[in-house]
């Protein structure tokens, strides 16, 4: 959220870290506020908006690959990963503290495999995911390789066409929220099981849809993960710190 929000600098620079920073807690405060309700409703909306999310991201980094230098594809080269250490040894590998949020959501498919089966995660992943994600990232480093003064920490936005940014923004944002909702669904659904394990004191289960077994709300979890967040985010201010 602190990512897609952080856009908004591109159309409005008088935006201070700070304000993106109070925008970034509203926002998740009033998603942790909304909890109870369930995503029975809304729920159908998800996967629509993430194939288009998906097919969006692709297709910008398909144009930034082909329109700024597509001789980037070198990078998929594995020789290109040891030279990097060779020339930068023991920074080269504190590097890669920086790439931390490129691959922590692969952690949601483990907890994923209790809602879909084995099957549709690997056929969504490989062919979905993965290669928009590839396509995303290669797009970038074309874009950066011709722009050598930007800063990396708004490549995306500042690779997007300007008639695509309202709309990419939007759609960011949304995914954030999505992908957010996965990961306490995820984290409602483990406690449910640790406490029928006996594992976890006794806390407060609801269930928050008539026709689905699987949508939990947790009061105490979800006053705990909302805190933790808004700490999270204002002590470290920027998706750079948090990585």
């Amino acid at each position: 959220v602190l990512s897609a929000v952080n856009g908004l600098r591109l159309r409005a620079p008088h935006l201070t870290t700070d304000q993106i920073v109070w925008i970034t807690v509203g926002i998740l405060i009033l998603f942790f506020a909304v909890q109870h309700l369930g995503t029975d409703k809304i729920g159908y909306t998800f996967a629509p908006l993430v194939v288009v999310w998906l097919l969006l991201i692709a297709g910008i980094g398909l144009y930034n690959l082909i329109k700024y230098d597509i001789g980037t594809l070198r990078a998929f080269n594995p020789k290109y990963i040891f030279d990097y250490f060779r020339r930068n040894k023991k920074k080269g590998w504190v590097s890669l503290g920086e790439i931390l949020l490129c691959f922590t959501g692969t952690e949601a498919l483990f907890a994923d495999l209790g809602y879909f089966s084995i099957k549709s995660i690997q056929l969504s992943f490989s062919f979905g995911l993965l290669p928009s994600v590839l396509l995303t990232y290669i797009g970038q480093a074309a874009y950066l390789r011709t722009h050598m003064d930007m800063t990396i920490s708004n490549a995306f936005f500042n690779s997007i066409p300007s008639t695509l940014f309202w709309p990419t923004f939007v759609l960011a944002l949304l995914a954030s929220v999505i992908g957010s909702q996965a990961m306490v669904s995820c984290a409602f659904a483990t406690m449910s099981h640790l406490q029928t394990l006996s594992c976890f004191p006794r806390v407060k289960i609801l269930h928050t849809s008539r026709r689905y077994s699987g949508q939990l709300y947790i009061p105490e979890v979800n006053f705990f993960l909302c805190v933790a967040s808004c700490i999270v985010t204002i002590s470290f201010r920027t998706t750079g710190f948090i990585a």
